[in-house]
């Protein structure tokens, strides 16, 4: 079974994912989903076929989830209240430990404030996608 195949085929077959976006922003976080739909591919290498069917659909249902929610908090940010901001970059951040793992290390309720207010301030979805990634992976 090619999983890697099938990563890919169900990032790029899910409209979803991006709706809310501009086709920068919509590329951006497609490369992303892309990468975390290829890991999750290579972390059911080398076991048994019925494991891996399960991991993988798992794995891939916590990508799509995390992207969906990334797409929402990037996409309405000129349509949300801060409040309402904050609590779907809260979400993604929930979704992120289940798509990166417990080595994630939490980022603290401070953390999480100021990295709200920077992105506010961006106000280009792709600009949020990036700074949202960086600090997801550099802190993985």
């Amino acid at each position: 079974m090619d999983y890697t195949q099938r990563a890919v085929e169900s990032i790029l077959e899910n409209e979803t994912l991006t709706a809310d976006l501009d086709d920068q922003a919509a590329d951006l976080l497609l490369d992303w989903a892309m990468s975390l739909a290829k890991e999750a591919a290579q972390g059911v290498a080398g076991i048994n076929e019925a494991s891996a069917e399960e991991q993988f659909g798992n794995r891939m249902r916590n990508v799509r989830q995390f992207i969906r929610q990334v797409n929402r908090w990037a996409g309405s940010s000129t349509a949300t209240t801060p409040d309402e901001g904050q609590s779907a970059l809260n979400k993604a951040l929930e979704l992120a430990v289940q798509v990166y793992g417990e080595g994630l290390p939490l980022v603290s309720s401070g953390q999480v404030g100021a990295f709200s207010q920077e992105a506010e301030q961006m106000g280009q979805a792709g600009d949020r996608i990036t700074s949202l990634r960086q600090l997801l992976e550099v802190r993985s």
